[in-house]
């Protein structure tokens, strides 16, 4: 997921980022979450984060509500993933929908 920065070092917190820190805190906080990785992309990108679907507890995919609320993007930096089709098009009804970022 690619989302507004917040902590990046010597840069400038970003449009909507506090938002989506904001959701996810309250989202997931002390919460169990069940990561996945898909092979198409590897466990990380360029910058060493993890690149993980996450599902809740309570069986939601994490990173489609971050894009259905605008909180977010998944650009998938060139290569396909599962879910790509959803997550393009919620990211356009967000942005339609004058949602977050």
């Amino acid at each position: 997921m690619n989302t507004p920065e917040t902590v990046k070092k010597d840069s400038p917190v970003e449009c909507g980022g506090p938002e989506a820190s904001d959701y996810l805190r309250v989202r997931l906080d002390g919460g169990v979450v069940f990561p996945s990785t898909h092979p198409a992309q590897g466990e990380r990108d360029k910058y060493d984060r993890l690149l993980a679907y996450v599902w809740s507890i309570d069986g939601a995919l994490v990173n489609r509500d971050l894009v259905e609320l605008g909180h977010g993007d998944a650009p998938g930096y060139g290569k396909d993933y599962a879910h790509k089709s959803i997550f393009d098009a919620l990211a356009e009804k967000a942005e339609a929908d004058g949602l977050g970022v």
